[in-house]
């Protein structure tokens, strides 16, 4: 789906290994999965608990290599952009967040988003990185508080 077959081949090329395999490290394990819950943004590759959507095969270098060098722990909040969510408004969340924070001038906390976490039923829900906190029941009234 949208040029995955070409970045998974660079998955492969990048970490030395074919799908379904973990590098001799153990760091990584490449696993392929049908659905995430985040087709518009597809090709999409999770890392631990981040989703990074609209892959190319120059960002699969820019992203295992943060991974690689430990730069990949941004400040940063990320929500909820699967069907379920959207549906709750998270767009507007979203973008409700990034106007909180330019308002703050917080040039260091980025606000992104994250593919389907399985919590439909508590969506909108957003992470905060690196600190792992979990919100569900997200509203824009939130934002103030999360920020």
């Amino acid at each position: 789906m949208r040029g995955s077959a070409k970045v998974l081949e660079e998955m492969e090329k990048q970490l030395g290994i074919r799908a379904g395999e973990t590098t001799p490290d153990m760091e990584f394990t490449l696993e392929i999965v049908a659905c995430i819950g985040a087709c518009a943004l597809a090709p999409t590759m999770t890392v631990d608990d981040e989703t990074f959507g609209k892959m190319t095969t120059k960002k699969v270098a820019e992203v295992l290599g943060d991974i690689k060098k430990g730069t990949d722990k941004k400040r940063g909040i990320y929500i909820c952009q699967g069907t379920g969510c959207v549906s709750g408004k998270s767009l507007e969340i979203t973008e409700a967040l990034k106007k909180a924070i330019a308002e703050k001038n917080l040039t260091d906390i980025e606000v992104g988003f994250t593919g389907c976490r399985g919590f439909c039923e508590q969506g909108p829900v957003a992470i905060v990185q690196p600190e792992d906190i979990f919100y569900a029941h997200v509203t824009v009234a939130d934002v103030p508080d999360i920020v």
